[in-house]
């Protein structure tokens, strides 16, 4: 295995493990690395910003490519809390207004298997919300400034052949996307995926306040 490769799986086995970090550096302070190469795949699988955390100032690596992390690094971490400050706005309304609204994906991911990273590469905000309850998540999503983002197709078409519609809000010059789901894949056989995930919901705390996410072996 090229070592550009190897690296990569070293990183991705201390995101999971914990216990790889002298393997990176081992790879990392090779002769052998290509940097050109790495930085193409560091970027194909945004794990940039995690190789900045774990190797930190420990590795001897080119200035060029030092600052690439860097920059990578602190350009995810913005668009992580400009996301992450839209979905707490979010989740707080549906909850004031008796709306169960759950975290999707990235940010479900960030609390409970990210943590010490401090967050995951994200580019949008996918929420789930019950298929009975989705015309009162769209009014919500409109008061707070979101349009329908139908992308040249019908609104009858996301409705009947799809399970989430995605909307947009402009905030400065910033442009955030929110996919809202009422099915976590195609209906089949007229039977729904995870048709107990919401008996089996599990609470986390975000900025010391309570919301529900899908349980572990539901997100698996």
């Amino acid at each position: 295995m090229e070592p550009e490769s190897e690296l990569l799986k070293y990183i991705v086995k201390d995101i999971v493990f914990s216990d790889y970090k002298l393997n990176i550096l081992a790879l990392i302070n090779s002769p052998k690395i290509n940097w050109l190469r790495l930085k193409y795949l560091l970027t194909y699988h945004e794990l940039a910003a995690f190789l900045y955390i774990i190797i930190k100032k420990s590795a001897n690596i080119p200035q060029e490519f030092s600052l690439f992390l860097k920059n990578i690094y602190f350009q995810q971490l913005n668009s992580y809390l400009r996301l992450h400050d839209e979905l707490m706005l979010v989740l707080k309304d549906s909850r004031n207004k008796n709306l169960t609204m759950i975290p999707l994906k990235g940010f479900s991911y960030s609390e409970q298997y990210y943590k010490r990273f401090g967050f995951r590469p994200l580019v949008d905000i996918d929420l789930l919300i019950k298929k009975d309850d989705f015309e009162k998540g769209l009014r919500l999503l409109e008061d707070l400034g979101y349009k329908k983002l139908l992308l040249g197709a019908t609104e009858d078409y996301w409705r009947k052949k799809q399970y989430h519609m995605e909307f947009m809000k402009v905030q400065e010059e910033y442009k955030i996307i929110l996919e809202l789901h009422w099915a976590l894949d195609y209906e089949r056989n007229k039977k729904e995926p995870l048709a107990t995930l919401w008996s089996s919901l599990h609470k986390i705390r975000l900025e010391n306040d309570e919301f529900y996410v899908m349980s572990p072996e539901d997100t698996f």
